[in-house]
């Protein structure tokens, strides 16, 4: 059944109620949302999910519709800063589960695309996740898309100075539901052999775009590929924790991972080594 946008509103404020339930569970400061104030957690969860691009007192004018005795800005940042990050997750999470319905496939297959984008934030000088000689602040926000269905499925935020893609990308593959054969897409910087086995180990498919020969950082430069021209190739891969024996005569097949490079299933060298069946395939674009 197809969900009216108040089917989503009245089902988001129940989620929001089942938060407010739970206060003791996100709150960082004890007991901080069990009294009525002039931000109850309630309104404080909505009005952080109305924000707008103005500034943070024009957002609370507006929110308030100009009406007297409405609450300072600084009232709101002290009560921001009780509130647990969890909070907004677990809102996303129930929201999610409670209005998922049957995705929309692709011949059968629930296409899910995987991509991140950097969120710059105001500079702050106690904050640790600072970058670059003007020392502003970043999130880095990792989404699960269902492209079909054209609804996020999962996210994971990191600091903008630990970010790491393939990593957050692992965990959001782990938790896809199994309900469903799902093709994952992702763009280049997502050619990694971790997450390759991680998608595997799902029996899910994936179509993941990696830097062409003769780039930076390829894997492609590993193997024997035509230099030109399109080609459609299976190559078998062999991760390996051992540096010696196979990986010397057949450095093509075998890929050594130091025990510093992340490889979840290859434990250390004293564990099997990892087999990986992988296409590889090269065309022409269309020119425009």
């Amino acid at each position: 059944m197809k969900l009216t946008a108040d089917d989503l509103k009245k089902c988001l404020n129940e989620c929001i109620s089942e938060i407010v339930f739970h206060h003791n569970e996100f709150s960082l400061v004890p007991k901080a949302f069990s009294r009525t104030r002039k931000w109850p957690l309630d309104k404080l969860i909505h009005f952080i999910l109305s924000f707008g691009s103005q500034s943070l007192g024009t957002e609370t004018l507006e929110y308030f519709q100009f009406q007297d005795g409405f609450p300072s800005v600084s009232s709101f940042v002290q009560q921001r800063k009780k509130l647990s990050f969890q909070a907004m997750e677990n809102l996303f999470k129930l929201f999610y589960n409670r209005t998922e319905s049957d995705p929309v496939l692709f011949k059968g297959y629930r296409i899910a695309a995987i991509d991140g984008s950097e969120l710059s934030l105001p500079y702050n000088p106690t904050e640790e996740n600072v970058i670059g000689e003007n020392h502003h602040s970043t999130l880095y926000l990792n989404s699960l898309y269902d492209v079909c269905g054209k609804i996020f499925m999962d996210s994971v935020i990191q600091h903008g100075k630990e970010r790491n893609e393939t990593d957050a990308a692992c965990i959001m593959v782990d938790r896809i539901s199994e309900k469903y054969p799902v093709i994952i897409m992702a763009d280049r910087g997502y050619e990694n052999y971790n997450l390759f086995a991680h998608i595997e180990e799902r029996l899910f498919d994936y179509v993941i775009r990696i830097r062409d020969l003769g780039a930076i950082r390829t894997m492609a430069s590993g193997f024997d590929f035509p230099s030109d021209g399109p080609f459609d190739l299976m190559r078998d891969v062999v991760i390996t924790r051992h540096s010696t024996g196979p990986c010397i005569v057949n450095r093509i097949k075998y890929k050594y991972f130091s025990k510093t490079a992340r490889f979840d299933y290859i434990k250390d060298s004293k564990s099997n080594d990892y087999e990986l069946t992988i296409r590889f395939v090269r065309f022409q674009l269309g020119k425009r």
